[in-house]
């Protein structure tokens, strides 16, 4: 599935997520990037015995003390940490949260700075200061020979404080990403030195159509361009990358398509049947002698056999 924006998921291990994008080129530094050292203030690494079996039981209530923001600032009593949870124009968009301790309920502050970043990574993340605004994000992949990572935005949105300028100047937040929309979608590139991405920019994106194409009834993005990319895949041996369609509904049937590195071509491989979402496209190669690419094709005519559509 997609992975939810500036979050990292799992128990175990080191979390790591994205802060302030405060340059105009919407710079995206790396938590632990601020300091020379690389671990300083991360969330721990916890054990297994951190987390235990009764631990995925504990309620939201369990772990922060909350409030109702204000309109007007301060948002929050003195204590509370004002976050933004979600990425699109939502109610209980911000909360106001601050992370229990041994002295409010049974177990240590450290124990629930490793609990609250792994059972409720995302919040903690946004308590840390690393963004949230990030919409729609999907897949990713990584190429060696160009030294980046690409990651797949199926839309590019958010006029609360998602990835566009917070035009709300009452509930504002950080406002990390200010980019210009675009609702058929972009996919970024971060360059990534010593296994850490420190910028991000705008790399290919779908181009909205004004209308629906007279020719191509319910297309909103021009169809020779990807449209709400959300998977990719490098094929680094052959300098090209594989973008799969989301079914957003901008466009009726959704492709898979290859740019080409060399020659800065993007080109329609595969098409699905209507109202099918292309996932999951896959490189593999040298296996016996063949190279292969597979992909997956979701809830193809769905609109036919759900009973929604005529």
């Amino acid at each position: 599935g997609s992975a939810t924006d500036a979050e990292v998921r799992g128990y175990f291990g080191t979390v790591y997520a994205y802060p302030d994008a405060n340059s105009a080129a919407y710079s995206v530094c790396h938590k632990y990037m601020k300091t020379a050292d690389p671990t300083a203030n991360d969330a721990g690494h916890p054990h297994r015995q951190d987390i235990t079996v009764q631990d995925p039981l504990l309620t939201f209530d369990d772990i922060f003390d909350s409030e109702e923001p204000q309109p007007g600032k301060p948002h929050c009593s003195d204590g509370f940490q004002y976050i933004r949870i979600a990425s699109a124009d939502e109610v209980g968009t911000y909360e106001c949260l601050k992370l229990r301790t041994g002295d409010n309920t049974e177990g240590t502050s450290s124990n629930f700075v490793k609990k609250a970043s792994r059972l409720e990574t995302r919040r903690y993340a946004a308590m840390l200061g690393c963004t949230t605004e990030f919409t729609q994000a999907g897949g990713m992949t990584y190429s060696e020979r160009h030294g980046k990572m690409f990651v797949a935005f199926s839309t590019v949105s958010g006029t609360d404080g998602g990835m566009e300028k917070n035009t709300d100047t009452i509930n504002k937040g950080e406002d990390h990403i200010k980019v210009a929309p675009n609702k058929c979608g972009c996919i970024f590139s971060m360059t990534v030195v010593d296994n850490s991405a420190s910028t991000m920019e705008g790399w290919l994106c779908g181009t909205p159509l004004q209308s629906p194409d007279k020719d191509f009834d319910h297309n909103m993005c021009e169809l020779n361009g990807v449209s709400n990319p959300e998977n990719v895949a490098m094929m680094e041996d052959l300098n090209q990358l594989l973008i799969s369609d989301r079914q957003d509904g901008m466009r009726r049937n959704n492709a898979v398509f290859v740019h080409d590195f060399d020659s800065k071509s993007l080109t329609r491989i595969f098409t699905s049947p209507e109202g099918g979402e292309t996932t999951n496209p896959a490189y593999w190669p040298e296996i016996h002698g063949n190279t292969y690419i597979s992909m997956v094709v979701q809830h193809p005519l769905a609109q036919y056999t759900d009973g929604s559509s005529d």
